[in-house]
């Protein structure tokens, strides 16, 4: 913990850090790269190279499930129909608000 901030995920590089932290901001959770990377000499050795994905404390676990969807599936977002735009859990062949067919 760093000041009011959890630690959710390290990841292996910037590039991921800024993908998932893009992710977080989109399900309205505040998130920060906090990273030890010297970008000058390409050495990471332990905890002087690491990059950190915080949160604030109160979002720690709606935080950390939105971090494990997004690396199970590639995705947070429920797939929607294509002709209501309402969610819908996968196997479904029917869209239970409009009725339209699920399968192509």
């Amino acid at each position: 913990m760093i000041e009011g901030w959890t630690e959710v995920y390290a990841p292996g590089d910037e590039v991921e850090a800024r993908l998932l932290q893009d992710v977080l901001r989109a399900e309205g959770i505040d998130a920060q790269v906090y990273s030890q990377q010297d970008h000058v000499y390409p050495v990471h050795v332990g905890e002087l190279g690491r990059i950190r994905l915080l949160v604030p404390d109160a979002k720690t676990e709606r935080a950390l499930q939105t971090v494990r969807e997004y690396l199970e599936t590639g995705s947070t977002m429920a797939p929607t129909c294509p002709s209501c735009g309402e969610a819908y859990e996968p196997g479904d062949a029917v869209c239970r608000a409009c009725g339209a067919s699920l399968t192509q």
